[in-house]
């Protein structure tokens, strides 16, 4: 018992659950949400030499910002795609983001090796602007969070599940506390990936695309933090069952 609660501890560690803004909730199909359009906000994939904007091997980094008064185009720098279907800055309404509860970020990525199938999320997150795009009015990020090469590795297999972020109950509530209008625009930010030899604790960008995507959260329970542990043991032992293979996958969407 007392070894399972020091692997627990880690897994807490890694994660970042405890305090991050965004946590992890679990992997969702988004076929089957039913709220409406899943919106791709920005879409990240190294050069073919795996090397990208930070000259670091095996980092993604990328920003997505709406272009001031116009909205549109969308801004995108670092190593995030620009053009239609692969940078988009939405606005909550078109997100149906109408409270702290319905924010969903899902993480949909696409890498390669049974050993390197995963991949480290050193931070990624959304910046709230006003209509016209000028000012950032919050900023909501997730903690590193590491995608195993085991979880990366599993997966329905569809190509549309994704890994789920949701605000935790206090970033919710902070969110609710800004009153935020329904043309608000929302811009996105992701630094992925790990510089370095591939380990349990070391998966790099290597492949790609990469995505983060927005929808409408299916449930607006939100775990306490006295059940990440057990969802964390549970969801690596489901993962233990049968070696899926994951592989290169688009990702089906509905496009802003």
């Amino acid at each position: 018992m007392k070894k399972l609660l020091l692997a627990t501890t880690a897994l807490l560690l890694l994660s970042g659950a405890a305090n991050a803004s965004f946590v992890f909730v679990g992997e969702v199909d988004t076929t089957g949400l039913g709220f409406g359009d899943v919106h791709r906000l920005l879409e990240v994939q190294l050069p073919t030499n795996g090397t990208g904007s930070t000259g670091l091997v095996g980092v993604e980094v990328g920003q997505v910002a709406p272009t001031p008064n116009t909205i549109t185009p969308a801004i995108a720098t670092g190593d995030a795609h620009s053009g239609a279907d692969k940078a988009s800055t939405p606005t909550l309404s078109a997100l149906g983001w109408t409270s702290g509860s319905k924010v969903g970020l899902g993480v949909d990525i696409s890498q390669t090796g049974r050993l390197s199938d995963g991949l480290n999320l050193n931070s990624f997150g959304v910046n709230i602007y006003n209509s016209t795009g000028t000012t950032i009015l919050a900023t909501f990020t997730a903690d590193p969070f590491l995608i195993t090469a085991l979880q990366g590795h599993n997966g329905p297999g569809n190509g549309t599940d994704v890994f789920n972020f949701a605000l935790d109950a206090a970033q919710q509530q902070t969110w609710n506390n800004f009153a935020f209008n329904s043309g608000d625009v929302v811009g996105s930010f992701v630094n992925w990936g790990c510089s370095g030899a591939v380990s349990l604790t070391c998966q790099p960008a290597n492949d790609g695309p990469d995505s983060l995507l927005a929808f409408v959260q299916p449930t607006a329970a939100i775990p306490e933090s006295s059940t990440w542990a057990m969802m964390l043991i549970g969801f690596l032992s489901l993962g233990a069952f049968g070696m899926r293979g994951r592989g290169s996958r688009p990702f089906r969407f509905i496009s802003t």
